[in-house]
């Protein structure tokens, strides 16, 4: 059975069989992967807008110099 195995794997066909399926379940990995990370992105991205939405704009308030001075 070992005699087999190893000239299994050293048969060039077989070799080739092997690494196209590899490549097949690796293409629709990385397919599932893209789409993880896209959706991961648009969440974070969409936080962030609500997260400056929510924000409150303030205002600065006028400094003492430019106050009109009263006249008594």
């Amino acid at each position: 059975m070992n005699k087999l195995e190893t000239a299994y794997r050293r048969d060039e066909k077989v070799i080739r069989f092997l690494t196209f399926r590899l490549d097949k379940y690796a293409a629709e990995y990385a397919v599932k992967r893209r789409a993880v990370r896209k959706a991961k992105q648009e969440e974070r991205a969409a936080q962030e807008a609500a997260q400056v939405e929510a924000t409150p704009v303030v205002e600065e308030a006028p400094k003492a110099e430019d106050a009109p001075v009263a006249e008594a």
